[in-house]
C-alpha cells in the first residue's frame, strides 16, 4: 500500500504559533499535504503565509466556530479535498521532530489499517514552574486492546494510560476509520472536547490499535492552552467546556473531567462496549489536578470534590516538590554545560523557547524496558 498523509492544523487567533507548527512540518521534506484551517477573527496573516508556501492549503470555515465544530469542519474539509490514505489532526502548538513523518509513513506501510498512536514530549507550566517533560520510549511497536484501555479509564486510572490513548491530536488515522466514525456518530469529533471525544468513539468501535513507542513531537506554548486556561477560570476558555453534564461531577472542568464526560456520552450511545465508570475512583483521579486551580477558586472546587467523597490533600507534598526541584536543577546545570543527561524530564526553564530548544537538542535516550506501557498489558510487535 502506498501511504500518503494529510496534516490538519486547526487554529484561531494565534498566527505565530500556527506558522511555527507548519514550519516544523515543512522541514520534514515529505510529500504530506498540509491543511491550515483558520478560524481567526481576521484572515490576513495566515492567508498571506499560506500564499507563500504552495504545500500549505489555506482553509477558512464559513463562520467563526467553537473549538469542537471547527476541528470537525477542518477534518471533513481535508477528507473532501485530499486523497490521502492517512490523516494527522493536531494542535497549532506542536513542533515535529526531524524524521517524524517518515517514521509515521513507514509504520503506516507496516500496519496500514490500524490507527497509530505515538508519544510526544510536552512543555507545561501547570503546576509551575515551566518544565520540559520527556516521554520514556523504547522504539518498539505495541498492539493495544481497546477493551483494556476502556477498563483503565473506567477504573479512574487515566494518568497511567494518557500517554498512549488513541487521541486524535496524537495519532495517525486511516481514512476509513475517520469515515466510519463520522457515519456512526454523525460527525468525526464535534463534541465538548474534540480530541478526547474521538478517543471514546474509537474505543467503542474498534478492538485495537498500534502504539509507536517514541516521542515524535513536542507540544509547546502551554500559556496558549485553551484547556489549561479553562482550569484557571479564564471566561472565554471556560465557555468552550461549559457543558460537562455527563462528567462524574457535572459541569466541573478539572483534570480528566472532560475525558470522563466524553466517555459517558459515548457509552450511552454504544452500551456494552464501554464498562461503567467507578465514580469514586474517577473523582479521585479528577482531584489530582486540584493544584492547577488558582487559590481564590480552589476552596470552592475542593468543597465540591469532598461532597463527592474525596478525602485527599489539595497541594503538592512539599518534600516531593523540593526533591523534584533539586533533581531538575542538577539536570539543567548539566544541560547548560553541553552534556546530554541520561534523562531530562522535568527540567525547569525560564522561557518556552529555551525548553523547546532543549527538547530538540537533548532527546531522551532510548530505554530497553517498557514499564510505562505495563498498564496496557500490550503485545510487543518488535522494533519499529
Amino acid at each position: 500500500m502506498t501511504v500518503s498523509i494529510a496534516a490538519v492544523i486547526p487554529t484561531r487567533n494565534r498566527p505565530a504559533l500556527a506558522m511555527k507548527t507548519v514550519a516544523s512540518l515543512l522541514e520534514q521534506q515529505s510529500d504530506a499535504a498540509i491543511f491550515l484551517s483558520d478560524n481567526s477573527t481576521s484572515p490576513g496573516t495566515l492567508s498571506a503565509f499560506c500564499g507563500e508556501h504552495p504545500a500549505v492549503r489555506y482553509c477558512r470555515p464559513p463562520g467563526e466556530l467553537a473549538i469542537a465544530p471547527h476541528w470537525d469542519w477542518a477534518v471533513r474539509r481535508a477528507l473532501e479535498q485530499s486523497a490521502a490514505t492517512h490523516f494527522l489532526v493536531h494542535r497549532d502548538r506542536t513542533w515535529w521532530k526531524n524524521g517524524s513523518l517518515q517514521t509515521l509513513i513507514e509504520a503506516a506501510g507496516r500496519w496500514p489499517d490500524s490507527l497509530l498512536t505515538f508519544g510526544a514530549d510536552s512543555i507545561t507550566d501547570t503546576p509551575p514552574p515551566l518544565r520540559l517533560w520527556q516521554m520514556p520510549w523504547t522504539g518498539r511497536g505495541f498492539d493495544i486492546r481497546s477493551a483494556r484501555v476502556a477498563s483503565l479509564i473506567a477504573a479512574g486510572r487515566v494518568a497511567e494510560c494518557a500517554h498512549a490513548l488513541p487521541n486524535l491530536a496524537a495519532a495517525l488515522v486511516p481514512r476509513a476509520i475517520l469515515e466510519s466514525i463520522a457515519a456512526r456518530f454523525g460527525d468525526v469529533c464535534n463534541s465538548t472536547g474534540p480530541d478526547v471525544a474521538f478517543v471514546m468513539r474509537f474505543l467503542a468501535l474498534y478492538d485495537s490499535y498500534v502504539h509507536l513507542d517514541v516521542a515524535l513531537a513536542v507540544v509547546f506554548a502551554p500559556q496558549q492552552s485553551t484547556t489549561l486556561a479553562a482550569h484557571r477560570g479564564e471566561p472565554d476558555a471556560a465557555r468552550e467546556f461549559a457543558q460537562l453534564d455527563a462528567a462524574p461531577i457535572p459541569h466541573l472542568n478539572l483534570g480528566y473531567s472532560i475525558l470522563f464526560h466524553e466517555y459517558q456520552r459515548v457509552r450511552r450511545l454504544t452500551g456494552h462496549r464501554l464498562p461503567p465508570l467507578d465514580h469514586a475512583a474517577c473523582v479521585n483521579e479528577i482531584a489530582k489536578a486540584l493544584p492547577w486551580i488558582p487559590p481564590p477558586r480552589r476552596a470552592a472546587v475542593e468543597q465540591r470534590l469532598r461532597a463527592e467523597g474525596w478525602s485527599g490533600r489539595a497541594d503538592w507534598p512539599p518534600a516531593a516538590s523540593w526533591l523534584r526541584g533539586m533533581v531538575a536543577r542538577g539536570r539543567l546545570l548539566r544541560a547548560h554545560f553541553g552534556v546530554a543527561p541520561e534523562t531530562i524530564s522535568g527540567v525547569a526553564f525560564r522561557t518556552d523557547s529555551a525548553a523547546l530548544e532543549a527538547a530538540l537538542r537533548y532527546p531522551r535516550r532510548r530505554q530497553a524496558t517498557h514499564e510505562h506501557m505495563t498498564p496496557f498489558e500490550p503485545r510487543s510487535l518488535g522494533p519499529m
